[in-house]
């Protein structure tokens, strides 16, 4: 993120601090690989639980390499779903071609997410397949799978090693569906936030890295960036998302979040 909004999942894309918010690291035990990049992965998303709901501006920024940049303003919103994962509304504001459309991801731990996009210019719902999820969001180098939430059962883990401050594991998706080969993340030491991920495709030249930046401390508990920012390495294309006013626990009911509700949702 686990989810997008706490990041992803970039939507929970990556997950934040634990214990040792206060800067003291902890001991990473002994163990095989295996053992040792799921106990990271494992700190980072149990320490996250809690939040209950949350809500965002965010600036989605398309940057071209010759420097262009197109503008998208949203309003981000997420439900945490206790014993699941979490589900998470995009409402577009402007500019005015997808000013009304609305993207809504409804993780789960285990299986597979279901997402839905209204598109307004064609006053129609959409249910996102599995096999597309590796397609564009809204013209971005952010891939619908990346909006998902990075749920503990959903990778096999690999410990590679310590570099700096930080521990690398590698992320290897269960789900055959997934548009990835592999992930390399890099974890904070002392407050076990994603700092930066290498993102592998299965396709020939597919490589991009997202970077989260800007991290700040809300609720005395939860670690949010200011900025996430995805690479295309092949085309040198970049896109942001930009938070801007984010809050916890704010109240909001389930039934914003029913795929019944997201061609009038507002």
């Amino acid at each position: 993120m686990r989810g997008f909004l706490q990041t992803s999942n970039l939507a929970r894309i990556v997950v934040f601090v634990s214990a040792s918010c206060m800067g003291m690291e902890a001991a990473l035990p002994a163990g095989s690989a295996a053992a040792r990049g799921e106990w990271v992965a494992r700190r980072s998303i149990a320490a996250d639980s809690g939040f209950k709901d949350a809500s965002s501006g965010l600036l989605l920024q398309i940057i071209e390499p010759d420097g262009r940049v197109m503008d998208r303003n949203i309003e981000l919103r997420a439900l945490e779903v206790p014993g699941d994962g979490e589900k998470t509304l995009m409402l577009f504001r402007t500019p005015r071609d997808v000013a009304g459309s609305a993207f809504l991801t409804h993780s789960h731990a285990d299986g597979t997410d279901e997402q839905w996009l209204f598109l307004s210019a064609l006053k129609r719902v959409k249910r996102i397949s599995s096999s597309n999820r590796g397609g564009s969001f809204f013209g971005s180098e952010f891939a619908f799978e990346d909006l998902s939430s990075m749920e503990l059962g959903r990778f096999r883990y690999e410990f590679l090693g310590e570099e700096g401050g930080a521990y690398k594991v590698r992320l290897s998706p269960t789900d055959a569906g997934s548009v990835y080969r592999e992930i390399d993340a890099w974890y904070d030491k002392a407050t076990f936030r994603v700092e930066r991920m290498e993102l592998a495709g299965k396709r020939d030249g597919l490589g991009k890295t997202m970077r989260m930046t800007g991290y700040r401390l809300l609720n005395d508990k939860y670690w949010r960036p200011d900025t996430i920012e995805m690479e295309n390495r092949g085309n040198g294309r970049r896109s942001r998302f930009v938070f801007t006013g984010y809050k916890v626990g704010v109240g909001l009911e389930p039934s914003l979040f029913l795929p019944s509700r997201i061609e009038n949702a507002r």
